[in-house]
């Protein structure tokens, strides 16, 4: 499993993968720079997640992020139920309404509030999917765990078996004895509660900050703290997931687009590579794209562009 963010070059390339078939799973956590309709960047997440959900590989959307103030959050049956509206009738212009394709995957926090428990119940109610709850690395005790995610399964209204687990260890710059025995403990009680495999571990080693021109190569210890959990716990193997070439924590962008990153990150294996790049001034100052929601799949599914490489800046 992957985990990005709604940025526009990310979501871009998501529409060049291929075959779903070969495809990580995808979760997007959605910012504040989602803005209203008249965004190209809402446009873009609209289009991407109706391409991988007419491949049936619906994404997982995880809102958490996302602040009062915005628009998203203030809509009519909150943020899920908005983006679901918005993808289904990007199917529907497609010639896909009615294949039951599933829309998206809602990921809630394990202290989900109870308006976004309402709001899965209803998506469930129209129609049934799978469920992620998402949390952070805890050393509550088994019990006090164990219910907090019964609750999120009782008051989503998942069925059996549809509900996954995202164990986030955040930012990691090492293999740490004491965040490999809190995931392997939390490993063993969510899959006590929802079956093996049905569990993830998330990791990122990017630094929030960086300086000086140098090219930069750091090892990625997301791969070894994943083995060393899963030797630990002994029992099925968690599923595997990161960052990419982000920090686990985004800036703060106070709803604005943020301007590009001067650095590039590529990972190469057990490494990560920093480069420094110039960043034109049309890029710091330019205004994001404008686009329409409307027949963007159809265009997506004729593009015949090279697929491009999935990287973070």
């Amino acid at each position: 499993m992957v985990c990005l963010r709604s940025k526009q070059g990310e979501l871009e390339a998501l529409r060049h993968l291929g075959d779903a078939s070969a495809q990580p799973t995808i979760m997007i956590e959605l910012l504040d720079s989602v803005m209203p309709k008249d965004s190209g960047l809402l446009a873009d997440l609209v289009r991407t997640t109706a391409l991988l959900a007419s491949l049936d590989h619906a994404p997982w959307i995880d809102v958490h992020r996302l602040t009062e103030s915005n628009f998203l959050r203030q809509s009519p049956g909150g943020p899920f139920e908005f983006l679901e509206k918005l993808v289904e009738h990007e199917l529907e212009d497609y010639g896909l309404a009615g294949l039951d394709k599933v829309a998206l995957v809602p990921v809630v926090p394990i202290a989900a509030r109870e308006d976004d428990l309402r709001t899965l119940r209803l998506l469930q109610e129209n129609q049934q999917r799978d469920v992620v709850v998402r949390l952070p690395l805890t050393d509550l005790p088994a019990s006090a765990l164990a219910d907090r995610v019964r609750r999120v399964a009782q008051h989503s209204g998942v069925e059996r078996g549809r509900l996954h687990a995202v164990i986030d260890m955040g930012y990691v710059e090492s293999v740490q004895p004491m965040k490999v025995t809190l995931a392997a403990r939390m490993k063993v009680i969510t899959e006590s509660l929802l079956g093996p495999g049905a569990t993830t571990l998330l990791a990122g080693s990017i630094p929030s900050a960086r300086s000086g021109y140098a090219t930069t190569v750091q090892n990625r210890p997301e791969l070894p703290m994943w083995r060393a959990v899963n030797e630990t716990s002994n029992e099925s193997a968690i599923r595997y997931g990161d960052y990419g070439v982000a920090h686990p924590v985004p800036p703060l962008a106070g709803g604005r687009s943020r301007s590009p990153n001067p650095y590039l990150y590529y990972t190469v294996p057990g490494r990560t590579v920093f480069l420094r790049r110039h960043v034109p001034q049309e890029d710091r100052e330019g205004e994001p794209r404008r686009r329409t929601v409307r027949h963007g799949l159809r265009r997506s599914r004729r593009g015949t562009g090279e697929p491009s490489r999935l990287r973070r800046e």
